[in-house]
């Protein structure tokens, strides 16, 4: 049986890259390319990232001793000229070039056409404030569009179930990346545009400048700007930009910042509505103080004018007149003129009963008239209380639909939202 020399994969790769270390031509190469996913690992700063030209990609690294010297901020798209050494990392067995000097050569040819597109396209009308349509305040049913197997979703779904749970969503799964991509996202905003919903998301995490270009597509920019909903844009990561942010109605930094932006929070609703209430019942014991007020100044009046009061100052007056009388006149007069005082009595009692009647009709008229003009009278033969915001609705045109309103009724109170103005009565 042959023999066989049994090699260990870091005996392989700290072969080959002594190979590669040895070869004088990959040593101290000059490389032209795009910048490609560039990042700076803390806290070290030491910067990884790709180059790439049309059809090849090679991976990269640029140490800080290395970073000090740049005289510009690496980007994605960015097309440079690097100088370094081909290595060997022996732990994954991938060649990179260790990058030593790297001198700037203007932007890529990625970033060249999505300047291209975005100057046409505004050009056009497509990133106008004037074509911006509103986000609702209060959405009932949302669209959703990203992939279904990405983080963006499940942020997006725990978002809406924490600020707003009630929400609809009619989620429209998508490519968010690959040739396909640009033709589902255009299809999925068409479909959601015909659809009955308020708002749409259209949103996946972050990415570099290729993982993102399906957004800076023509035909899904296209497909925005003729959506009939309000579309939110939420793709990539704060500092990343599309066309689809641009022609979007708004523009969120993250997936999870467009769900939050998209509905209201269960939390400050409560609240509001908690301060609605306490608004109303401020209004309307003040109005109920001030009918009460207005109450005791008429008690007030009908007392001082009141039959009674009238006649027992009547009453008064005649004992007074009869005692002037008996101390004035001799017994004989009060015999003489006996007969005239008792038809004077009577002409008096006449008149008291006249009186009397006046008034009781008079006290009858003005209670029916506090009893009419009473609010809580009002409230009980089936009539309410309507206002938004702490006031007074009184016609169709105080609100829209979608506004909240609070009803005060005889026996409590109730919230509503407004589903359609009707300017037609009966």
């Amino acid at each position: 049986m042959e023999k066989y020399q049994i090699l260990t994969v870091t005996q392989i790769n700290s072969y080959v890259g002594s190979l590669i270390k040895g070869d004088s031509n990959l040593q101290n190469v000059y490389i032209q390319g795009e910048i490609s996913n560039f990042k700076i690992q803390r806290p070290s700063n030491h910067m990884y990232f790709a180059l790439k030209d049309k059809d090849s990609v090679i991976s990269a690294v640029m140490f800080s001793y290395a970073g000090e010297y740049l005289r510009f901020v690496p980007r994605d798209g960015m097309s440079v000229i690097a100088r370094g050494n081909i290595t060997l990392y022996q732990k994954t067995g991938k060649y990179q070039i260790q990058v030593l000097e790297m001198m700037e050569k203007g932007e890529g040819s990625l970033s060249e056409e999505f300047e291209k597109l975005k100057k046409r396209l505004d050009s056009l009308g497509y990133f106008s404030p004037d074509h911006k349509k509103e986000i609702p305040s209060f959405p009932e049913k949302i669209g959703i569009i990203t992939s279904p197997t990405g983080a963006a979703v499940r942020d997006i779904f725990n978002v809406l179930k924490r600020r707003y749970p009630s929400i609809n969503v009619m989620f429209v799964p998508s490519q968010v990346q690959g040739e396909s991509a640009e033709h589902e996202l255009a299809d999925a905003v068409g479909r959601l545009s015909e659809s009955d919903c308020d708002v749409i998301i259209i949103a996946r995490g972050g990415g570099s400048i290729e993982d993102l270009w399906a957004f800076n597509s023509e035909l899904l920019a296209k497909a925005i700007y003729e959506c009939k909903v309000p579309v939110i844009s939420g793709v990539g990561h704060e500092t990343d930009f599309t066309i689809c942010d641009f022609v979007s109605d708004l523009r969120a930094p993250t997936p999870s910042a467009a769900a939050e932006i998209a509905v209201p929070d269960k939390n400050d609703l409560l609240k509001m509505l908690d301060g609605s209430i306490k608004r109303l019942n401020r209004l309307f014991e003040s109005k109920i103080q001030g009918r009460s007020q207005t109450l005791d100044n008429y008690m007030k009046v009908i007392t001082a004018y009141s039959p009674a009061e009238r006649i027992r100052s009547m009453r008064e007056k005649l004992v007074s007149d009869e005692n002037l009388l008996s101390a004035y006149s001799p017994l004989v007069s009060i015999r003489k003129y006996d007969d005239d005082l008792k038809n004077k009595k009577s002409v008096i009692d006449g008149i008291i009963r006249s009186k009397i009647d006046l008034y009781a009709g008079n006290l009858d008229s003005y209670i029916n008239t506090l009893e009419s003009v009473n609010p809580v009278s009002v409230l009980k033969r089936g009539y309410s209380y309507t206002s938004k915001d702490g006031k007074n609705v009184s016609s169709v045109s105080d609100v829209s639909p979608g506004d909240r309103i609070d009803i005060l009724l005889k026996d409590g109170s109730v919230s509503a939202t407004v589903d359609h103005c009707d300017d037609r009565i009966g």
